[in-house]
């Protein structure tokens, strides 16, 4: 499926290259390894520094890396590339709720939202759709690493990109260690045409793309997609402000009360970690979260919950800080 770092250029593999609006990560590989093979095993396209208010980039000197040795963390919980999107005006609960849509762990295990195409008010109440698994191969890792680091322009980027014309906007967050490069990189307001930076933004964009639409990437065999079961759910209860959306339940449990919900300040609220067998009492399982269920509590007060899948490395966290 990817073409090999050097070998015969005359017969190449075949590639794919569909014409769909997601950008074609298969293409970029080719095109990155043609590339390294013409100027040594050693060799790849160079990352550009990040420009200024102007959109065309100034060459610098970059971190180097062959086609198949980008180096990588190889643990279950170890994060090679992950991507979170959300913030802005939003409510309190969507942002207990928001979660990284992309995760490639050090093992090749994938885990990413499905795309949802269901109507309806984002706010009204719905669970979100569960996380998906699949499994990568070390050479389609590479190939997606390229990517990033590259046309992504992640291996230069700096930690913060703001845009002071734009308010009330959510960001984009990138989480990379691979490559020799380790860092955070968070873009606020991606995807809006103003602002500096643009030739960053745009590879930004390319790869926001490519991970909010993984699952449909021509060329990548992810093997058998399951639904993500997680371990553990983190479940926020908050005060029931304004009139209740969706139906509202009774109290769900028999072995649990309001005071095993610790009070704190914010932004944290009062948050107890649950299992699978009490979130189901709440809500269905497993899924992707959800913004808000309305309770009556025992004294006959509405609240709501925010309830959120714990990912493996954040299972791994809490397990250790337990």
């Amino acid at each position: 499926m990817y073409a090999r770092a050097c070998g015969n250029l005359s017969q190449p593999p075949t590639v794919k290259l569909p014409m769909t609006k997601t950008f074609a990560l298969i293409a970029l590989v080719l095109a990155t390894l043609l590339a390294a093979c013409s100027t040594g095993l050693g060799a790849s396209p160079s990352p550009t520094t990040p420009p200024g208010p102007t959109p065309t980039p100034s060459p610098t000197p970059a971190p180097t890396f062959g086609p198949n040795d980008i180096e990588h963390p190889t643990g279950r919980t170890d994060i090679v590339l992950r991507m979170e999107q959300g913030g802005g005006f939003v409510p309190f609960g969507f942002l207990f709720t928001q979660s990284p849509s992309f995760t490639l762990y050090g093992d090749g295990t994938v885990i990413f939202h499905q795309i949802d195409t269901r109507a309806g008010d984002p706010f009204g109440g719905q669970a979100m759709l569960p996380w998906l698994v699949g499994h990568m191969s070390e050479a389609d890792i590479q190939a997606l690493l390229q990517f990033a680091l590259t046309t992504g322009r992640l291996a230069n980027a700096r930690e913060n990109y703001d845009n002071p014309m734009i308010a009330d906007a959510g960001s984009t967050i990138f989480n990379l260690n691979a490559g020799g490069v380790e860092k955070v990189v968070s873009i606020y307001a991606l995807g809006l045409d103003d602002g500096p930076d643009q030739a960053d933004r745009a590879g930004f964009s390319q790869l926001a793309e490519v991970l909010n639409d993984f699952q449909n990437q021509s060329g990548l065999d992810l093997g058998e997609l399951t639904v993500y079961e997680p371990e553990l759910y983190k479940v926020l209860l908050m005060e029931g402000f304004g009139e209740p959306v969706g139906q509202v339940i009774d109290w769900p449990w028999d072995d649990l009360t309001v005071a095993d919900w610790p009070d704190a300040e914010e932004p944290d609220g009062r948050i107890a970690f649950l299992t699978p067998e009490q979130v189901a009492k709440l809500t269905d399982v497993p899924n992707g979260g959800h913004i808000g269920v309305w309770v009556t509590t025992p004294d006959g007060v509405n609240v709501q919950f925010g309830v959120r899948p714990l990912l493996p490395d954040e299972v791994e966290a809490h397990n250790s800080a337990s």
